[in-house]
């Protein structure tokens, strides 16, 4: 017996036993074929999970957004409220003042207009965010 005879045949004559014994250039493409689809894998699952995550965050800071402002409107509902109450409260108090001037002394239109200049005058050197106040003077 020869030493030729013993080798195993396949069914193909002249096609490779292992992947060692394959070309070079057909590993390569094997190679190649697989990083592809290892890639493309991990590409299909990074931007599912992506778009998913990206759902939930957006779900998330909606709620978040929705409940600060929800709050900052009840606050700014408030402050509305408490300059609505402080104009009724000085428009009742400005009716009595007149009702008091008007039951007492007349005080002539210039006099009137002279006070409430001076009472503009210290409010702004009071506060300063009353600029530049004044009445009109009028041709009495």
């Amino acid at each position: 017996m020869t030493p030729a005879s013993l080798t195993p045949r396949t069914s193909l004559p002249g096609a490779a036993q292992s992947l060692h014994e394959l070309p070079r250039a057909a590993l390569w493409k094997l190679t190649l074929l697989k990083a592809v689809s290892l890639a493309l894998w991990l590409g299909v699952l990074l931007s599912g999970g992506h778009r998913y995550w990206r759902e939930v965050l957006r779900e998330q800071i909606d709620a978040h957004r929705s409940s600060v402002a929800e709050s900052r409107r009840d606050v700014v509902r408030m402050q509305i409220d408490l300059h609505r109450q402080r104009a009724a409260l000085n428009s009742n108090r400005v009716e009595f003042r007149n009702l008091i001037a008007s039951a007492g002394a007349v005080q002539s239109q210039a006099a009137t207009r002279r006070n409430t200049q001076l009472l503009l005058e210290q409010i702004a050197v009071k506060s300063r965010a009353v600029r530049q106040t004044g009445l009109r003077t009028g041709g009495t």
